[in-house]
């Protein structure tokens, strides 16, 4: 009999869909739910779209098999498909006794839930509210003890470039000279979208163009040449792992939105947070910011970046 780790390995394995559309899936999904008349979740997707969510998938998956053989080490639980859903339940409530974060339980559970092909439900736990996620931030919003490992002048190129163009640590990791393009009208943009090999850079295979701030293309496009010059693949060779790409990637956000909302006709703030904050927001130059750091909720850029 396999063990347990390589039960979940295969089946990780078989969710795989790398380059493939999430969006397209999750549609197929929405159609499926109708037809055998189930309850819909719109973030539902069969498969996993992105490498990084993957590995994260797959390193809380195997800290699960570990627990459960040390916790229930009975012969019918080393098969995958016969443990309960509430192991998992219990597993998860651990966790949280111990003071861990609400993100990372609910990253936990989405790992459990995406392995056995059910819902967070079925672990019949309630699982910490994402209320209040916004006030619990520190990295990135103050100096942490983290930072003290980074220096800024060794690493001003790379940091400048994250805040112009808003890219995610692997797109920065992986981005090639030739993806730095311009269009018509000498305006910059970094091309995530038009070739395959560029779209699986990118978190769920979501491929985009992205639009970099005005008024640092210089930066950008002398990155590209040094690039260039040097024969490089990458434009980075090495991105410093204490460099906080969330808080450039926050930056970007909050000039671009000012950026694209100075651009309106319509400057009316129609969409409210939900959070209670009171905080009105243009809802275009949201979607606008949104689509250029790769996502598709407005809630989600607004609580973690503006």
């Amino acid at each position: 009999m396999a063990s347990l780790k390589f039960q979940i390995l295969k089946r990780i394995d078989s969710l795989k869909c790398f380059g493939q559309s999430r969006h397209k899936a999750k549609q197929k999904q929405k159609e499926a739910d109708l037809f055998l008349e189930v309850k819909q979740n719109s973030l539902r997707a069969p498969g996993i779209y992105s490498k990084s969510t993957c590995d994260n998938y797959k390193k809380h998956a195997l800290n699960f098999a570990t627990w459960e053989r040390e916790k229930h080490p009975e012969k019918e639980y080393k098969i995958l498909d016969n443990i309960p859903r509430d192991h998992v339940g219990e597993w998860l409530k651990e966790s949280m006794d111990k003071g861990e974060s609400g993100y990372t339980t609910r990253l936990k559970a989405a790992s459990l839930a995406k392995i056995f092909g059910c819902h967070t439900y079925s672990f019949e736990i309630k699982l910490p509210s994402k209320r209040g996620d916004r006030l619990r931030i520190k990295r990135s919003r103050h100096d942490v003890e983290y930072d003290k490992h980074f220096s800024e002048k060794n690493n001003k190129e790379v940091k400048e470039f994250c805040n112009a163009t808003g890219l995610r640590r692997s797109e920065v990791a992986k981005i090639k000279p030739e993806q730095i393009i311009k269009d018509e009208e000498e305006n910059v943009i970094l091309d995530f979208k038009s070739k395959k090999e560029y779209r699986v850079m990118t978190k769920n295979g979501r491929g985009r163009f992205i639009h970099p701030l005005r008024g640092t293309y210089n930066i950008i496009l002398k990155a590209k040449e040094k690039a260039e010059k040097a024969g490089q693949a990458t434009v980075f060779e090495k991105i410093h792992h204490a460099l906080d790409v969330h808080s450039c990637r926050r930056y970007f956000a909050q000039h671009k939105y000012m950026e694209v909302l100075q651009g309106l006709k319509e400057k009316k703030l129609d969409y409210i947070c939900r959070d209670g904050s009171g905080r009105r927001y243009n809802k275009k130059a949201l979607g606008i910011t949104s689509e250029n750091l790769g996502h598709s909720r407005l809630d989600v850029v607004v609580k973690n970046y503006l």
